[in-house]
């Protein structure tokens, strides 16, 4: 089983969070999965002008302009998940 996690700015890629993900998946399914990292990308900010979210006016996509985790970061994020000897991967664009 792969657990896909999504890493979005000041959502669900701090430390905290992490921590208390890997600590209920262990304590839930052991080391019977893998979990996938998946990097914030900004590269579909392009397909926001489609579903009317970037210039609407009310309605501003607000990670649009949000930082991309560093590969300094993803390797600390990781490791998180290794304490708990949980086989993790980051999922990037260069990975297809």
């Amino acid at each position: 089983m792969k657990i896909r996690i999504p890493l979005i700015p000041q959502i669900t890629d701090d430390r905290e969070n992490l921590v208390k993900l890997a600590d209920f998946l262990h304590k839930e399914f052991g080391n019977y999965f893998e979990v996938n990292l998946l990097p914030y990308n900004w590269l579909a900010k392009a397909k926001y002008k489609y579903v009317y979210i970037h210039d609407a006016g009310t309605k501003k996509f607000e990670f649009a302009e949000a930082r991309v985790q560093t590969k300094e970061n993803l390797i600390e994020m990781k490791k998180i998940f290794s304490y708990k000897r949980i086989s993790t991967e980051v999922v990037s664009l260069d990975s297809n």
